[in-house]
């Protein structure tokens, strides 16, 4: 149902409205964040063409402001995008880009906001790259890194996401 939830049209038109706001005031937290709820709401409507701008968007704030964190969210976001759009190749680069820059000590609270755990989704749709690209040992290891983590974590939504990327 488009009436309800992150693809509907009150829902994307309030998140652009809060972008336009947190621009507006410099308030680059508030910014990231809501730069990831309309990049969701495109995400879930399966325009990806409209997320891969915003999550560009996104990485070019995290250059500009250094931050590991906005690093980590940007490339999980753009693999999977890119993943979803069949750029497997840039897919790859940027979950290893996620991969590399995240640390569970600093970076696990991020679910809290962008859904499971960074570390674990790069992990996972990592595999899935791999796999499409022919790549079945890599990937097979991705599967394994990301439940390890999931577990020493202990997060119980990263458990089962890890799981679930595991199955498919």
């Amino acid at each position: 149902n488009v009436e309800q939830g992150h693809a509907a049209p009150k829902a994307l038109a309030a998140f652009e409205r809060a972008t336009v706001l947190a621009t507006e005031t410099g308030a680059t937290e508030r910014l990231v964040l809501t730069l990831w709820n309309v990049k969701s709401s495109y995400d879930v409507r399966a325009e990806y063409a409209q997320a891969l701008a915003l999550e560009k968007r996104l990485l070019a704030i995290a250059e500009k402001s250094g931050k590991d964190r906005w690093h980590v969210i940007a490339h999980m976001s753009l693999g999977f995008t890119q993943l979803r759009m069949g750029q497997l190749i840039d897919a790859q680069r940027h979950l290893e880009c996620g991969i590399q820059r995240y640390d569970p000590a600093r970076h696990a609270n991020l679910a809290e906001h962008h859904g499971p755990d960074p570390g674990v989704a790069c992990l996972g749709w990592a595999a899935h790259a791999n796999w499409l690209l022919g790549h079945s040992t890599q990937a097979e290891q991705y599967c394994i890194d990301s439940l390890a983590l999931a577990e020493a974590i202990g997060q119980q939504y990263g458990i089962a996401y890890a799981r679930f990327m595991n199955m498919v």
